[in-house]
C-alpha cells in the first residue's frame, strides 16, 4: 500500500464535515489493483486530499 497526502490536506480532511471516497481501476499502475481517493469539501469545493494505491479491493485492505 502506498499513501500520498500532505500535512495540509490531512488537516483539511480532519476539519471537514463531509468526506467523499472513490476508487478507480483504469488509471492504476500495473503493480497495483486500485487507486482509492478521499476528498473533502473545502469552501464549497470538493477536493482530493489523500491518494492510496492498493494491491486489492478487500475490505481489510481498505480499513488499513
Amino acid at each position: 500500500i502506498l499513501i500520498f497526502a500532505t500535512e495540509r490536506n490531512l488537516s483539511c480532511l480532519a476539519q471537514a464535515t463531509t468526506w467523499f471516497a472513490d476508487g478507480t481501476f483504469k488509471v492504476t499502475p500495473a503493480q497495483f489493483y486500485l487507486l482509492y481517493t478521499e476528498h473533502a469539501r473545502v469552501n464549497g469545493v470538493v477536493k482530493p486530499m489523500v491518494y492510496r494505491l492498493l494491491p486489492n479491493k478487500s475490505e481489510a485492505t481498505l480499513k488499513r
